[in-house]
């Protein structure tokens, strides 16, 4: 990774629509936000309805995709991704298992690898699609579809991994955010300098399946874009906000539009 590979614009108006999105004309302080986070009510509905239920109905598709793809490509079918978040003093937190359907040729060394510096650099600077080495259209398919994702649903179940809140960030990914807060000769913002890794910190985060990121097409995001979400999401976190995301993600996936 080089300076010149990473893109640091921001399309503030979709960051108003996301916001306009999560928040609407509730008012919503960082207090509220941070109470609804950890509130017992979001985490049992989470768990009992997102994990649950959604355990029950993604098995048997799951299992299927599972099978075309050892059909395809054969074994490992899945395999675990560590997603967490980059907090103060350079320090990793909230580091979670990520389970996902395997979509990447055998063989890459790091399955993860490729995905990860491609999310990394953004809509504008971001990697063809053939370097992600996937070993089918199918592949492709799963991981446009986000289907990959399924059996995430069980570790939201456990409580392990929340079920809407802030996307988790990969090693890779974390690995290169450093080398960004390093660089003070970038043109990363100076509010995401100064305050990005002490809100995560005092936010205290568990990765989410569903997140601000997923409801905007988070894979065509900037770094700069993908941490004003995760900001956004900190700060002004709600009840009706969380559906909306949900709502927004459906969307997202099925027809390809976000809140852009």
């Amino acid at each position: 990774m080089t300076p010149d590979q990473i893109d640091f614009s921001v399309d503030y108006q979709m960051i108003k629509n996301a916001e306009k999105m999560l928040i609407g004309n509730r008012q919503v302080t960082p207090k509220q936000a941070f109470n609804w986070i950890h509130s017992p009510v979001k985490e049992l509905w989470e768990r009992s309805v997102i994990g649950g239920v959604g355990s029950i109905l993604s098995f048997l598709p799951s299992r299927l995709f599972m099978g075309r793809v050892y059909l395809q490509d054969g074994f490992p079918v899945s395999y675990d991704l560590k997603v967490g978040f980059l907090g103060n003093k350079n320090q990793i937190i909230g580091l979670t298992d990520s389970p996902k359907i395997r979509t990447l040729r055998t063989g890459v060394a790091q399955l993860e690898e490729p995905f990860e510096s491609s999310a990394f650099l953004g809509s504008r600077k971001r990697a063809p699609a053939k370097e992600l080495r996937t070993f089918s259209p199918y592949a492709n398919w799963l991981r446009n579809t986000r289907l990959d994702e399924l059996p995430q649903f069980k570790i939201i179940r456990t409580g392990k991994m929340a079920g809407i809140g802030v996307r988790g960030w990969t090693i890779k990914e974390i690995s290169d955010l450093k080398k960004v807060f390093a660089d003070n000769s970038n043109s990363l913002p100076d509010y995401l300098r100064e305050d990005y890794q002490r809100e995560i910190s005092s936010s205290e985060l568990k990765p989410a399946a569903v997140s601000l990121q997923s409801a905007t097409l988070g894979k065509d995001l900037t770094v700069s874009e993908r941490m004003l979400l995760d900001l956004l999401y900190i700060k002004s976190a709600n009840f009706v906000g969380d559906w909306m995301i949900v709502l927004a993600t459906v969307k997202t996936h099925l027809k390809g539009t976000g809140v852009r």
